[in-house]
């Protein structure tokens, strides 16, 4: 089965993007917008999905606005697939691979590379097609894109003070393309949180596209910022192992509903055991099992928030039962998810009535002056 994806600028101002399933000839979708955004444009959405017994099921949706697209997409792959990606025009994109793995290639097949989860690629070219073959496999594919204008991430970073001491920056202003492969971004708890505030919320109108506008400056400034910080990395180790303790900690941070084991991970990575666990300590100040346990902890207070229900939030997290999540939890934070909740609660209460007691004093005290 192959994939068939179309992006491209027609030459007068106009960003265009169309998904087609090659040997079913059926198109996904099909859209067009403008390369800068004008004055009252909003950020739509529109699903998709396709089904086959026995060879894929995919569902999807494109959030998109004058001057960007987003786009994700989960992949459930029973037999081997191309997903063929074409782009027509000088475009900033960022790419990517929450689960699962795909090699590119380009012209007759040539492979290039594997593409690897939790990492985060940021890339500034032209006209380019890109074969991407997903292998068959029983774990699910999630893949997220994000194209923008030229025009549009000028202007969406213009006004930010960082802007001309980022090298990726002054190299879109400047017209040289960034090819993939030279921005190799291990995804953080950070980058997942701005990410599914982008695609997961409720806002909408004008409302929505500031909110959005607000966390992909964010996002931006989170990727100048992990740039520069691995320009500088202090741990004394060659780059090659690095990049490889780097990749474990954002595969971890993508996976942790269902971690693999220290010997699963030091194959996914190509790093004997060891090594994994003793660099992991010493570069990132924490064992490979707390960190497992951090991302989760921070990931449940923050469905807690939600008011998601105690058991939804176990599973959710991969915990094989509730009981230990919630001894888990109680380690970490010192309290029990319902104490956290009941806490919460009781802030915010005591908030809202000092906010009442000191407005009733207030009025007192104006009608003390009033009437003396």
């Amino acid at each position: 089965m192959n994939i068939k994806n179309g992006i491209k600028n027609n030459g007068i101002g106009i960003m265009y993007l169309k998904s087609v399933l090659k040997e079913e000839g059926e198109t996904l979708y099909e859209i067009e917008v403008n390369d800068v955004p004008i004055k009252g444009s909003i950020i739509r959405c529109k699903d998709f999905k396709y089904s086959q017994l026995g060879k894929v099921d995919l569902e999807g949706r494109i959030h998109f606005s004058d001057g960007f697209f987003i786009v994700e997409t989960n992949f459930n792959v029973y037999q081997e697939s191309v997903n063929l990606l074409q782009k027509r025009g000088d475009y900033i994109q960022i790419s990517l691979l929450l689960r699962g793995n795909i090699a590119t290639y380009k012209s007759l097949f040539k492979k290039i590379k594997n593409i690897d989860a939790g990492l985060l690629q940021l890339v500034f070219r032209g006209d380019t097609d890109v074969e991407m073959k997903m292998a068959a496999s029983k774990e699910p594919l999630n893949y997220i894109r994000m194209f923008f204008s030229k025009e549009y991430f000028i202007n969406l970073l213009e006004n930010e003070k960082w802007n001309k001491s980022w090298h990726f920056y002054n190299k879109v202003f400047n017209n040289e393309y960034v090819n993939f492969g030279e921005n190799l971004i291990p995804v953080s708890h950070a980058f997942v949180e701005i990410i599914s505030n982008i695609l997961k919320n409720d806002l909408s109108g004008n409302v929505k596209s500031h909110y959005v506008e607000h966390k992909l400056r964010e996002l931006f400034l989170q990727l100048f910022i992990s740039l520069e910080e691995n320009s500088n990395v202090p741990w004394n180790s060659n780059d090659t192992e690095i990049a490889k303790l780097e990749t474990a900690r954002a595969y971890l941070t993508t996976n942790y509903h269902n971690p693999p084991t220290i010997k699963q991970l030091s194959r996914i990575v190509s790093l004997n055991e060891l090594k994994l666990k003793v660099g992991f300590k010493e570069k990132f100040n924490i064992t490979i099992h707390d960190f497992i346990t951090s991302v989760r902890m921070i990931k449940a207070q923050k469905m807690l928030s939600e008011k998601k229900i105690i058991n939804e939030i176990s599973e959710e997290l991969g915990y094989k039962s509730t009981s230990h999540f919630i001894t888990t939890f109680k380690k970490f934070y010192g309290v029990t998810p319902k104490q956290s909740t009941m806490n919460d609660f009781l802030n915010q209460s005591l908030s809202n009535t000092s906010v009442f007691v000191l407005s009733f004093m207030c009025n007192v005290f104006n009608d003390f002056i009033l009437f003396t």
